[in-house]
């Protein structure tokens, strides 16, 4: 499994109570439970299960979990995902559902995701996920990437907990049902802590920057929005406008025919959105292969070859890591995916920078790396640093800051731009 020694150890730093690392302004209760006021994020919450997965199913203290996947520890590892974000969802919804434990699906592929939700008795969608009433079931399969896969998985479970604890099992709008999804999905998640209803660092699925290219939207408080316009709604009133959009919440979620525009001033939101949202943007673009957002600052990579991710804007970029088994570092210049450099260490002991003109890739040796088992990069224009030494980028194209790596998984941490 990816990274899976260093995404284990990653809640070291925080207590394992359960509910630590508050953000600075989420209020603790007296029983020393946060409690979710205003636009506050959330905190983490925390995992050690210690579960086992027996003909492809996992049991936790609120799931019953069927897996197809091929590598143990992911399935394991995403069981603790549910249990982190079970806690999550009861402290959001401030409800449980009532009949446990829950029942989901993760499948191998979209024929066995369609055989599953047919064998249960309903019509199998033309979708990724899919909860369906009926049953009281989530189900999903394998996506692309692996943050999107796990992304899935909560938006499916975001749906059946609140569905199950807030609605009597009801429907509610596309734009409000689907909105919450997506917003409770995208995740921090370092192995066994988690938080919900997070801005990503990078991925291939960027809602924001699809909100952008779509334009302007058209919003009356009801019906459907698409997916990005109804991520970018949910999160901008959850977190512009809380008090009003939470009075809503509750109210809307135990009465169907109640009113957005009994709570907010629609055509109001509808222009601060559209301006909210150009600000509101994912702070970096994957190139090449699979990228995992693990938390600010803070990104998972593997590649077999040179793999990247850059910065949206031009400026100063710094970021850190261990010594690789491979290759890793940053990108210092970026024109296009055929022509760009990055500057890397190696486990060679070597410092390089990888070199594509044209799209012709060549390597260069730089220079003979610091003895460390830390290294910290920096650019600021063309100049590249790493552990205080200073490298000139002279390969004329467009000075722009990202992370690189080839032939290794690395987690970059302390990711600054």
């Amino acid at each position: 499994m990816l990274l899976a020694g260093w995404l284990m150890s990653g809640c070291s730093e925080k207590d394992q109570a359960g509910m630590d690392g508050l953000e600075d302004d989420t209020a603790v209760t007296d029983t020393g439970e946060p409690e979710i006021t205003g636009g506050a994020e959330a905190p983490w919450y925390c995992d050690e299960g210690s579960y086992t997965l027996d003909g492809g199913v996992v049991e936790t203290d609120h799931y019953t979990l069927t897996f197809e996947l091929e590598d143990e520890d992911e399935a394991l590892q995403m069981a603790r995902l549910a249990e982190a974000a079970y806690a999550a969802f009861a402290a959001y919804f401030e409800a449980e559902p009532p009949d446990l434990p829950l029942r989901a699906g993760w499948y191998a592929d979209f024929s066995a995701f369609q055989a599953a939700i047919v064998a249960d008795g309903a019509s199998a969608p033309n979708s990724g996920g899919y909860y369906w009433p009926g049953t009281e079931t989530a189900y999903m399969y394998t996506q692309p990437t692996i943050y999107y896969s796990r992304m899935l998985f909560l938006h499916e479970l975001a749906h059946q907990f609140h569905f199950l604890s807030r609605t009597e099992n009801d429907s509610r709008d596309s734009w409000y049902a689907e909105g919450l999804a997506e917003y409770l999905s995208r995740h921090d998640w370092d192995g066994e802590c988690a938080r919900l209803g997070r801005l990503p660092m990078v991925t291939w699925e960027d809602y924001p920057s699809e909100a952008l290219a779509e334009g302007s939207y058209d919003f009356d408080g009801t019906g459907d929005l698409s997916r990005p316009w109804a991520w970018a709604t949910y999160r901008y009133l959850q977190h512009e406008e809380p008090d009003a959009f939470d009075a809503f919440r509750a109210a809307y979620d135990a009465d169907g025919s109640v009113a957005l525009s009994d709570h907010v001033d629609i055509d109001t939101t509808v222009g601060a959105v559209e301006t909210w949202i150009v600000d509101e943007q994912e702070p970096m673009t994957p190139i090449f292969l699979d990228w995992i957002h693990v938390t600010e600052g803070v990104v998972a990579g593997e590649a077999v070859y040179h793999s990247m991710a850059v910065a949206k804007e031009d400026g100063v970029f710094s970021a850190s890591h261990d010594a690789p088994e491979g290759y890793a570092g940053i990108v210092a210049s970026y024109d296009d995916v055929s022509n760009f450099s990055s500057w890397l260490v190696g486990s060679d002991g070597g410092v390089w920078t990888f070199v594509a003109t044209g799209g012709d890739a060549v390597w260069w040796y730089m220079d003979a790396a610091p003895e460390a088992d830390r290294f910290e990069w920096a650019l600021d224009g063309t100049t590249v640093t790493l552990n205080g030494v200073s490298y000139e980028e002279t390969n004329g194209f467009t000075p722009r800051g990202g992370i690189a790596l080839y032939g290794t998984e690395i987690v970059l941490e302390d990711i600054s731009l």
